[in-house]
């Protein structure tokens, strides 16, 4: 299972993905080497926080 991640401050909010295997055992999105998700958030200018 995949925590949700939702703060006060939030900017912007992806619904509705489903996580993976690899995500789902380590606990975090998007957490298998070969997604690309985190990538193209940072090609986009978007700023990833933890």
């Amino acid at each position: 299972m995949v925590k949700d991640i939702i703060d006060s401050e939030l900017r912007v909010l992806f619904c509705g993905i489903n996580p993976g295997l690899s995500s789902s055992s380590l606990g975090y999105p998007f957490a298998h080497p070969a997604n690309r998700f985190w990538k193209v958030l940072h090609l986009a200018g978007l700023p990833i926080v933890s």
